[in-house]
């Protein structure tokens, strides 16, 4: 049952509210299953997403390298390389890279979230 996807064949996105780069690792449509998803995320310089929570999963992050900081529940943390933060469903959570290095955390889903939720509505 081995499969194996080129990174080019990966689906790939760059953020419209900053140049926040992901690329989809384990997807629903690769039939892999609905209970996992993963993607690895690089924020540039000065990028952040919006204060938010997610239903129905469970998010678990793993920083690769670079620095930043993951603010759960209101409560900041600083990531650093070798890191993990878990974050239950309905925490509100929210990412910001305040360095001038690129930092990347490898994310994985369980399972897959049945929506997201933006704590300001217009803020995505």
């Amino acid at each position: 049952m081995a499969k194996y996807y080129a990174k080019e064949n990966l689906p790939h996105y760059v953020s419209t509210r900053d140049t926040r780069d992901r690329l989809d690792i384990v997807k629903a449509s690769m039939n892999l299953g609905e209970n996992f998803m993963a993607d690895r995320v690089i924020y540039h310089p000065g990028d952040d997403c919006s204060l938010h929570y997610h239903e129905g999963a469970y998010h678990l992050f793993y920083m690769l390298h670079g620095e930043g900081w993951v603010e759960i529940d209101y409560e900041r943390y600083r990531m650093k390389p070798g890191s993990t933060i878990v974050i239950a469903p309905q925490e509100v959570h929210q990412f910001k890279n305040d360095t001038e290095e690129n930092f990347a955390f490898l994310e994985y889903w369980a399972p897959k979230p049945t929506g997201a939720v933006n704590i300001v509505p217009d803020d995505i």
